[in-house]
């Protein structure tokens, strides 16, 4: 029989745990559900009810009567109807102990022992909010005053080997009017739920652990002990990242793993591999990598913690010393300003000349030869690169005229020299290549990395940039497999081949990289983005029961700093360039042959102009002596 004491229980536990929609399941007569009815719209609190005798237990629960995702939703089960029992094991199989409701399951006869042979088999995980209520037959009560008894009951994972957890929570006491708290029985109330299940020791959670490196077929110690180590953190790096923080979660669950191998992230977007395992498949609670979301991939899983940023990159250099390059000796000044100062220098070489014809002629303070036009305007280039001159005006004018050559050629060839010297002591001159379209419409070879998820992105993405690069650098090849490089040989031939470019993933190149170049090498490495960046996350299957339990896990292991070291130690965000102003920077070839051909040219120019010089005065000699000759000869 219900009395308005039950009812006054089933209101207190539902707005305790602030509930505002109800599923009553129970086999009362029809007063009783009315009364049950009035009392929940009182309080705003929305109720369907059904009659546990009259449920055909054959139908899907979850499609019918708990097919309620959110909010959550409260649920009362009386545990005395004659198919009680029946309509529990359908609630088991269909997986409905969980976050999402909350159930009072009240037994009037207080059986706990029968209560718990049945729910011991059942599946229950650790987000399971169920409490089991009977009254205190102990305590000697009055129909106007009963004390009731609740238990916390959930299971760590069943179908994980967990086992059925009961723990007394409190005593509480309910009259006509209302329901309070007695007393605690126990510590439950002193922590969170979760907190009060942290530690999942008797459950062995299943884990999809990928590794590209080794063939899911090889000895699975061999596997464990591959993506344990951190000796060569360049093979397969993402896959022993997720599981070196795989094992820093179960250290903080307590659980223990068993682990199913694959070799790839996923074979489409949202089958197979992992993925497949989390989403669709449902075979695994975790997966040892962390992977990238996609809209198609959240209608299965959902993200629980970013990792990392992904990144893939490809990285070439360019040569020192790839070509002859003159325009540096004229970058400093523009044409106009070359022009100008061209000018200036024949202007004050005429100021100068005419200053010594009227030193010479008026002042004769030059006594022994008159200078040209072309030795003034010798004299006045000659002060402009600094090297002084062999005439010097005697008049004042003159003088103050060749003052102030000098102190403008001084400031123009200091500014001058100054910017050649800044440019060619430079940092390397970088590639204009900045996107991987221009790297596509560009002439330089490319490889990539042989890994699974770089396959998969250039067959389905529809980014017109990556389009280009198969087209134009894979399809083109006569032999396409041939772009496919190992990273080891990718990123050496990188170096020793200035101008090849290799696409690979920053995990597990910039480890390589730093071991095997220099640090002038690694200054010169230009990178383009392969793909988009994105950031690489934990996650889980979108209904997990284990999700908001792992989520806890995780911030903690972020509190803690562990994961900050641990990400420091196989995460590098950018390659370091370690070389400063005060470094020794060699100028190439590059800047300084054009001076030397300029050299070679002018002495090449100036032994044709000797000897067509020795020509012409042989040529006068010749005409002299003839005219004496002849006029001997008259």
């Amino acid at each position: 029989m219900v009395n308005m004491l039950l009812i006054k229980l089933i209101l207190y536990n539902f707005l305790e745990h602030r509930l505002k929609w109800a599923l009553i399941f129970n086999c009362w007569n029809g007063n009783a559900q009315v009364k049950l009815s009035d009392s929940l719209m009182m309080e705003n609190i929305y109720g369907q009810f059904w009659n546990i005798n009259e449920l055909n237990e054959g139908k899907v629960m979850s499609e019918t009567y708990l097919k309620y995702k959110a909010p959550r939703v409260g649920v009362y089960f009386d545990f005395n109807c004659v198919k009680s029992e029946e309509i529990l094991r359908k609630v088991s199989e269909e997986k409905l102990f969980r976050q999402h409701f909350h159930w009072l399951i009240y037994d009037d006869k207080s059986d706990s022992e029968r209560f718990k042979q049945l729910f011991e088999n059942f599946h229950m995980a650790v987000d399971a909010d169920a409490t089991y209520a009977f009254p205190n037959l102990e305590i000697l009560s009055s129909p106007k005053n009963i004390s009731y008894v609740t238990y916390d009951v959930y299971n760590n994972g069943y179908y994980l080997g967990g086992k059925l957890n009961m723990t007394v929570d409190r005593e509480v006491q309910c009259s006509a009017r209302v329901c309070e708290l007695k007393r605690y029985l126990s510590s439950l109330h002193e922590k969170s739920r979760n907190d009060n299940r942290w530690l999942l020791r008797d459950i062995t959670m299943r884990v999809s652990t990928v590794t590209t490196h080794l063939p899911p077929t090889a000895p699975p110690a061999e596997i464990l002990e591959f993506l344990g180590s951190d000796d060569k953190k360049n093979v397969d790096a993402i896959a022993r990242f997720g599981f070196t923080y795989l094992m820093m979660l179960k250290d903080t669950i307590g659980c223990q793993y068993f682990h199913n191998f694959t070799n790839s992230w996923s074979v489409t977007e949202v089958t197979g591999g992992v993925i497949g395992a989390l989403g669709i498949d449902q075979s695994a609670e975790l997966a040892s990598s962390p992977f990238l979301i996609t809209k198609a991939r959240l209608n299965y899983v959902r993200p629980t913690m970013p990792l990392a940023t992904f990144r893939q990159v490809c990285i070439f250099r360019i040569a020192r010393n790839a070509g002859i390059r003159s325009e540096v000796y004229l970058e400093p000044f523009s044409a106009r300003v070359w022009l100008i100062y061209v000018a200036i220098i024949f202007l004050i070489g005429f100021i100068l000349w005419f200053t010594f014809v009227v030193e010479y002629r008026q002042l004769k303070l030059y006594l022994i030869f008159l200078p040209s036009l072309l030795s003034s305007c010798l004299v006045a280039f000659g002060s402009a690169c600094c090297q002084g001159s062999f005439l010097m005006p005697g008049s004042m004018g003159g003088r103050i005229t060749f003052f102030c050559l000098s102190l403008l050629t001084f400031i123009i060839y200091n500014y001058y020299a100054s910017t050649v010297v800044a440019i060619l002591l430079g940092s390397p001159v970088k590639s204009n290549i900045k996107t991987l379209g221009q790297l596509a419409e560009s002439n330089l070879d490319v490889a990539l990395e042989p890994i699974p998820y770089t396959m998969s992105y250039l067959n389905f993405s529809k980014l017109p940039e990556t389009r280009a690069l198969v087209r134009n650098k894979i399809q083109a090849k006569k032999d396409p497999q041939s772009v496919w490089l190992p990273i080891a040989d990718g990123v050496r031939r990188v170096r020793d081949q200035p101008g090849y470019v290799y696409c690979t993933e920053s995990f597990s190149s910039y480890s390589l990289i730093e071991r095997e170049y220099t640090a002038e090498e690694i200054c010169d490495i230009n990178e383009v983005l392969f793909r988009p960046q994105e950031i690489l996350h934990k996650q889980m299957n979108r209904n997990s029961s284990y999700m908001e339990y792992i989520k806890l896990k995780q911030v903690r292991i972020l509190e803690s700093g562990i994961h900050r070291r641990h990400q420091s130690i196989w995460v590098k965000a950018r390659l370091p360039c370690y070389l400063s102003s005060a470094s020794l920077v060699q100028v190439g070839l590059e800047y300084t042959a054009p001076l030397f051909i300029m050299l070679a040219c002018v002495y090449g120019l100036v032994f044709m102009l000797l000897v067509l010089e020795i020509f012409w005065h042989k040529y006068l000699e010749n005409i002299e002596l003839r005219e004496i000759v002849e006029g001997l000869m008259k």
